[in-house]
């Protein structure tokens, strides 16, 4: 059974540093959501470049988690 994508194109995401091999969760932005035999890929754009100077990358959307605007830093008034 396939499953569903909550992620649409857009939506801030935080992808943990297990999954991004960095060493520190990135965040980023969702530029395209496709299945491709039966999963879904999510590709993101990152809003810092990562330490290798890439963009971004592409990941099953399990391996990446929705993120609020305090996460994203957007928020000023709920981070003070």
């Amino acid at each position: 059974m396939q499953q569903s994508s909550t992620f649409q194109i857009g939506d801030k995401v935080i992808v943990p540093a297990a999954i991004n091999g960095f060493g520190k969760d990135m965040q980023a932005i969702v530029c395209k959501v496709e299945n491709f035999m039966g999963n879904t890929l999510v590709t993101v754009d990152y809003l810092t470049p990562d330490p290798m100077g890439g963009k971004g990358g592409c990941f099953r959307d399990f391996q990446i988690k929705a993120a609020t605007d305090v996460e994203i830093g957007k928020d000023n008034k709920a981070s003070k």
